[in-house]
């Protein structure tokens, strides 16, 4: 029962509460996904959009001055056109430099310093093949278009550019060009990367163009004409040197949706003798128009942040499972408290059921109506039990239950093993003694018979004053109860001489007892009314028996244990107790003699094992056949 409910209880708890904090993590889980979604989706706009507002400066000042140029008689490398570049610089301060070139692609221009000044500078040195190439190849149709990067040797700085073709009638002149320098797209990545992201800008070969750590990594001091990018390896930065390596993340739908890639970088892998820590996250997205190329745009961060919110779902989990646990633990102790007084009714009924009345214990009182209402029957019925087993033996009880009570009392007649003990002038000695002495001294007596009557799968009908009637072969069925019955009078001889013992050594009384034992036919079973009925065996051979146990006190006066038993019992006997033929007594009320014999209560347990009298004859001497000579034992009675 406690298994049953303990499995019920705790199975109804964990599916509801399993299905409730599983639906409770789902729905944190898609949250919490959804909640970083839309951070890392804002998070790239933001630094798009930022890098977008900076930049198209530079394309409204090319596009403006194009068009000044071929609607006007300006004249590439006049005062008028420099004081137009100087103006346009002025009025865009997202626009580091402006350039012109002329038709052999020498440029003269207007630049920007760090400091804010503005000055005029120019180079006649001849421009790299790759410029000349970028240069020549925008059409006049083709508006404004980003080249790649520039490297002013004058200024010892890269910068990212858009050239348009100074065209008038047709005809292209030259070409004009505005650019922005990397070190100012580094300051702006710096400022639209959120607190604690590292942001970046990579090329279409993945090399750096700006960083927000720029200046901290001394990243312009590595680049020049021939690398006016730089390998991310030579940066130091080991996030963006380890890109092979990122690992991207599934799972965050608005991300894929809007372009833009979500990866995460193992920290300890990638930083020689760094410890463990939170892996690194990088939001990568495609940047076009702002180069021959597509950029690379993006941000890597510490994953503590994201880690943080996982967990706390985690958390979240465990807490739910740990409440999951104390629910279904609670349930089993529950269900456990439960079932302890249905489980304690159970095995105080098992005992019963076993009449070990006096191992049964009462059932406590329950706060749960029902049980207590349960619990009181119980204790009312077990003190009607133990009253009832207190006049009933119960081994005669537990006999007839476990051979089937409707079949097995039924009265038939059977072939039994009778036995009547007294003790020998027991009403003299009781006169000396109080009731309470006696009734101690009869108590144990019978305990000392009983005991051994049971051992030997014997039964006990019932206690006449000082004595007992006892008998062999019902309800159990024993092929030798005649054995038994002579077993059962041999072993209450040794148990008897030896209380005498003790008592003698504690002054108190002892005992001498006669015993007879007869095998012949009886009625047994239930005799008597509805109201009061005894399993019990009547018959001519009872009486038999009991006056076998009177001749002890003729044929044996002063023995301490006299057992006379019948002629029939000793033939039945496949044991070998040492007996002695006493004679062809003529019994009172009976009109043929029955032979007697004499056991030795001393008798050897080798003598009593089942076969011992194979070789044996049990039949009377001769001599007690041809003379013996039958007595009339009422003439010994008064």
């Amino acid at each position: 029962m406690a298994v049953l409910l303990s499995v019920v209880f705790g199975s109804l708890i964990a599916v509801a509460v399993s299905a409730g904090l599983t639906v409770a993590v789902l729905s944190n889980y898609r949250n919490t996904v959804s909640l970083l979604d839309d951070k890392a989706v804002l998070l790239m706009r933001a630094f798009e959009d930022g890098l977008s507002r900076h930049l198209d400066p530079s394309r409204q000042a090319v596009t403006r001055l194009a068009k000044l140029y071929r609607d006007s008689d300006l004249t590439i490398g006049g005062a008028s056109m420099q004081s137009i570049l100087m103006g346009a610089l002025i009025g865009r301060p997202g626009v580091d430099v402006v350039l012109v070139y002329g038709p052999e692609l020498n440029w003269s221009g207007v630049i920007r310093d760090t400091d804010g000044t503005i000055r005029r500078i120019s180079d006649r040195a001849p421009l790299s093949k790759k410029v000349i190439a970028k240069l020549r190849g925008i059409k006049a149709d083709d508006g404004t278009r980003w080249t790649d990067l520039l490297y002013i040797p004058s200024a010892h700085t890269v910068y990212t550019s858009i050239a348009a073709p100074l065209e008038r009638g047709g005809r292209i002149d030259g070409y004009l060009v505005a650019a922005i320098s990397t070190e100012r797209l580094s300051e702006l990545t710096r400022e639209l990367a959120v607190a604690g992201a590292t942001a970046f800008i990579l090329d279409g070969n993945g090399r750096l163009i700006a960083h927000s750590d720029a200046a901290a990594l001394n990243l312009d001091s590595l680049r020049d004409d021939g690398h006016p990018t730089v390998d991310p390896a030579r940066a130091g930065d080991d996030v963006l040197a380890s890109r092979d390596r990122w690992e991207p993340i599934d799972g965050f739908p608005k991300t894929h949706k809007a372009g833009i890639t979500i990866a995460e970088f193992d920290v300890e892998d990638g930083r020689d003798g760094a410890g463990p820590g939170p892996p690194v996250i990088i939001l990568t997205s495609q940047l076009a128009g702002f180069g021959p190329q597509d950029w690379t745009i993006g941000m890597h961060l510490s994953g503590s942040d994201i880690s943080s919110e996982i967990r706390r779902l985690w958390g979240s989990a465990m807490v739910g499972l740990g409440a999951l646990v104390v629910a279904v633990l609670l349930s089993f102790w529950l269900a456990r408290r439960v079932a302890r007084p249905l489980a304690r009714v159970s095995l105080q009924a098992s005992r019963i059921a076993n009449l070990d009345i006096e191992d049964v214990d009462d059932l406590p009182p329950s706060r749960i109506r029902e049980i207590d209402t349960t619990a009181s029957a119980f204790n009312r019925m077990l003190e009607g039990l133990r009253a009832f087993t207190t006049y009933v033996p119960r081994s005669l009880v537990a006999k007839l239950v476990r051979s089937g009570m409707a079949e097995t009392t039924r009265s038939r007649e059977a072939t039994l093993t009778i036995m009547f003990s007294d003790i020998v002038g027991f009403t003299t000695l009781s006169e000396s003694l109080s009731v309470q002495e006696t009734a101690a001294l009869l108590n144990r007596h019978f305990q000392i018979l009983v005991a051994c009557v049971e051992a030997e799968g014997g039964t006990v009908d019932k206690f006449l004053g000082d004595g007992m009637l006892a008998f062999w072969g019902a309800p159990d069925q024993l092929d030798s109860h005649a054995d038994a019955a002579v077993r059962t009078a041999i072993a209450i001889g040794r148990a008897l001489r030896a209380e005498n013992e003790e008592s003698a050594a504690r002054g108190d009384p002892v005992l001498r007892l006669r015993i007879g034992i007869h095998t012949g036919p009886v009625i047994v079973g239930n005799i008597g009314t509805y109201e009061r009925v005894n399993y019990t065996i009547v018959g001519d051979n009872v009486n038999v028996c009991q006056r076998i146990e009177a001749e002890g006190k003729v044929l044996a006066p002063e023995a301490e244990v006299a057992i006379l038993a019948s002629a029939d019992t000793v033939t039945a006997l496949s044991v070998a107790p040492r007996s002695t033929f006493a004679g062809s007594r003529l019994l009172r009320g009976r009109m043929t003699p029955v032979d007697l014999y004499s056991i030795d209560p001393a008798t050897p347990e080798t003598d009593l094992r089942p076969g011992a009298a194979a070789d044996r004859s049990t039949e009377a001497p001769p001599e007690a056949k041809k003379g013996g000579k039958a007595v009339d034992l009422a003439a010994d009675r008064p």
